[in-house]
């Protein structure tokens, strides 16, 4: 993989020069898929030197482990992976060792494996599981079902041991599991037990098997046919013959996982109420277990069991997925706790189980348990809901959609302005996915959508969030589709930035997947960063026309990570079917002519909405650091030491790299700043407790222009640094015109 982009080299080096851990750009490129994130590691690979290059290169591996990859590009990550394991073990953290051993087994070559075991620095639980795939005869022949077996119980944690049934037929090995606990040994209150199915094979079967196995001996098991046919009459039969206690419930028409399920907890007699999916086994312990920890204390609200991801062939190596964590649909709970409650599941396609589980937490008192035993064996084929949405490191955009607009609406119930009961035959309470909808309209044509990473506090994406909204209050549809660049940190929020989800949540604009067909007069980049590490797969948008806002040249002296390759922004643009790339923001002075847009120009700054009111009983000096790179850090800390032996009272919102480079630097100054993660507050919070605020950094017009006003509306002093364009507040009028004007031009038609 080579790519002829400008900006890479400077960015490695910036990267390397902070010294910022492997897993923070890995993060980012696992999330994002994206080719061009992957290129950077190996660049920074190739950059490094002495102890930093094999980490460097076990992260480069690490990038592609998420992927569908082809042959050439698995054999040559683990090809990078073994290169580091031969040479220094220790380079490799826990999950690149785990992901060896897993690359490993999928090739074939477990002799391989077995002898690297003993040096790669594995956690135990990892050890044991890929123990277990040593010791599977469908993978090694060598092996026997008796050694798999005993390998196997090791990893039960003290549960019953497992076996196997005779082979018979065409019954997979995932099919022949049994357990040797005595069935119905344990008594006490009716358990119900929901498996929806729809159009089941012979998997059926093993999972109300599994169910009629179980040492309680109280059990209701509704079995919920989806609209499957006539055709599938016969299987349906079967499982209910298995035991007196299994009940067929027929739903039609086709509505879904979720919709079955109110069916038949609306139905169910049980004091308690689970569910089980239509293709895994259950271990003979689950609902014992699970109910002795429910009856355990009335301030547990829910259980859940942890649970294994196993091929039909009972292989645990899972490098695209994780294969034990705990397992969504053994969720237990009180019928008449939470029912009458919550109302119902949503009745969406997909990702309800989480939303519902959530929503136990934001609104039933007490507290969500696990029981930490592996209970419950989730067969991975084909029929998986979530097969396709979850891989090591990623999960599909529709998922981060959904689960941020929940949040949101969990957010409203823990703070008691909303219900959390869901009407049926009512409107829906929050957003979702058209994907995820069981009768889905297609989308009308947006007239622009914004791309940025609407995850993270900066000032670029509140200032586009302040023009989105008086475009969306004018009556214009306005999308957001979110792409992430370099985020040095590792971590990525699971929502939308709050002003955002705000917008989505009361139906101004639409959270839109990254692969959703969607048309628009115009796409808005609200950087040019954010067309720099697009994902691999395919953009669902399609658009004539990307406006690109920069404020800055492509290779800014002193911040290096603000770098762009205005050729691979344009190349990027062509995805969405661009054919006209135009370049704008106000006060870009000094571009090149070829990166100057549109005659309308869009306002850098617009007048910020009221800061909060907060009380300032003495003078405190709000430091913003706008760089990440090396040579601005260490500008930046000369500054806030003076601050400091000033006898100013300094705070600051640093993210993890930069208090890594400022603390040590900022040692033995005449007192120390206070401190604040991101997640701790939000900037407008920030500037909002300061009698002055310090911008500090080469930063560029639109952060620095945002920044300032939004400090000057909280009634705070700016300061920025010689040169650098603080600007004055704009006129409301001035702003409204040339808002009006700007977006009338983007979005005409070619």
């Amino acid at each position: 993989m080579s790519s002829a982009r400008t900006d890479l080299p400077a960015l490695a080096d910036a990267i390397l020069a902070l010294r910022v851990p492997p897993a923070g750009v890995v993060g980012s490129a696992l999330r994002s898929e994206s080719d061009d994130h992957r290129e950077l590691l190996a660049r920074i690979r190739d950059r490094a030197e002495n102890w930093a290059r094999p980490s460097w290169a076990a992260a480069h591996a690490h990038s592609f482990s998420g992927l569908a990859m082809t042959d050439a590009e698995r054999d040559a990550a683990l090809t990078e992976l073994l290169e580091v394991a031969r040479r220094k073990p220790k380079a490799l953290n826990g999950t690149q060792a785990t992901l060896l051993a897993e690359l490993l087994v999928e090739s074939g070559r477990t002799g391989e494996l077995a002898g690297l075991l003993g040096k790669l620095p594995l956690d135990a639980r990892a050890l044991l599981r890929i123990r277990a795939d040593l010791a599977n005869p469908w993978v090694d022949a060598t092996s026997t079902e008796e050694a798999w077996t005993e390998q196997f119980t090791a990893l039960l944690s003290g549960l019953t041991p497992i076996t196997l049934a005779p082979a018979d037929g065409a019954d997979t090995p995932f099919d022949r599991l049994r357990g040797t606990a005595v069935p119905g040994s344990v008594h006490g209150e009716l358990v119900s037990v929901v498996v929806s199915s729809f159009r089941p094979g012979p998997d059926l079967l093993t999972a109300v098997r599994s169910l009629a196995d179980q040492t309680w001996a109280e059990l209701e098991i509704l079995v919920v046919d989806d609209a499957s046919g006539p055709e599938y009459a016969a299987i349906y039969a079967q499982a209910e013959a298995l035991d007196p206690r299994v009940r067929v419930l027929t739903q039609d028409p086709n509505a879904g996982t979720y919709a079955a399920r109110n069916l038949s907890v609306d139905q169910a007699r049980g004091a308690y109420v689970t569910f089980h999916d239509s293709d895994d086994w259950a271990h003979p312990e689950r609902i014992e277990r699970q109910v002795a920890l429910l009856e355990s204390s009335p301030d547990i609200s829910a259980v859940r069991t942890g649970a294994f991801k196993l091929t039909e062939d009972l292989v645990l190596a899972r490098r695209r997925n994780l294969n034990e964590m705990p397992g969504p649909p053994t969720l237990m709970f009180r019928r008449a706790q939470v029912w009458p409650l919550l109302g119902a599941f949503d009745t969406v396609r997909k990702a309800a189980d989480t939303e519902f589980q959530l929503r136990i937490e934001s609104a039933v008192p007490g507290e969500l348990a696990d029981v930490a035993e592996p209970l419950l064996f989730m067969r991975m084929g084909a029929g998986s809901l979530s097969r396709d949405d979850f891989r090591h490191g990623w999960r599909h955009s529709a998922r981060l959609v959904y689960q941020s607009a929940a949040r949101a609406w969990h957010r409203e119930i823990r703070a008691g302005a909303a219900s959390p009961f869901i009407d049926r035959d009512g409107p829906r309470t929050f957003p979702s996915p058209r994907k995820f909808l069981r009768a889905p309209e297609p989308a009308a044509p947006f007239d622009a959508v914004v791309l940025a990473d609407w995850r993270h506090d900066g000032p670029r994406e509140r200032d586009a969030l302040t023009w989105i909204e008086r475009l969306a209050d004018a009556g214009h549809r306005i999308g957001l589709v979110n792409v992430e660049g370099v985020n040095l940190d590792g971590g990525g929020a699971q929502e939308l930035l709050r002003p955002a989800q705000r917008l989505v949540a009361r139906g101004a604009v639409e959270h839109l997947p990254w692969d959703e067909e969607i048309t628009a007069a115009a796409a808005v980049a609200a950087d040019p960063t954010a067309l720099s590490f697009l994902p691999r797969t395919p953009p669902g948008l399609r658009t004539t026309r990307m406006v690109v806002l920069t404020d800055r040249l492509p290779e800014t002296p002193g911040a290096a990570l603000s770098t762009y390759d205005p050729a691979h922004v344009a190349a990027a643009a062509a995805r969405f079917g661009a054919t006209e790339v135009a370049w704008t923001r106000r006060g870009t002075i000094g571009l090149p002519a070829e990166l100057r847009g549109t005659a309308a120009t869009l306002p850098v700054a617009f007048t910020p909405a009221p800061a909060p009111a907060l009380r300032k009983p003495s003078p405190v000096t709000a430091v913003v650091v706008v760089d990440d790179d090396a040579a601005g850090l260490d500008a930046t800390t000369a500054a806030i030491r003076a601050l400091l032996d000033d006898g100013r009272d300094v705070r600051l919102r640093v993210t993890p790299h930069q208090r890594r480079t400022l603390v040590p630097a900022l040692a033995g100054a005449a007192a120390g700043p206070v401190l604040f993660a991101p997640k701790d507050i939000a900037f407008p919070t920030l500037l909002a407790t300061a009698t002055d605020v310090v911008l500090l950094g080469t930063t560029t017009p639109t952060a620095c222009h945002r920044l300032a006003a939004e400090a000057r509306a909280a009634g705070a002093t700016v300061t920025a640094p010689a040169g650098t364009p603080a600007g004055a507040l704009t006129s409301p009028d001035e702003e409204s015109a040339a808002l009006k004007t700007w977006f009338a031009e983007i979005t005409a038609t070619s």
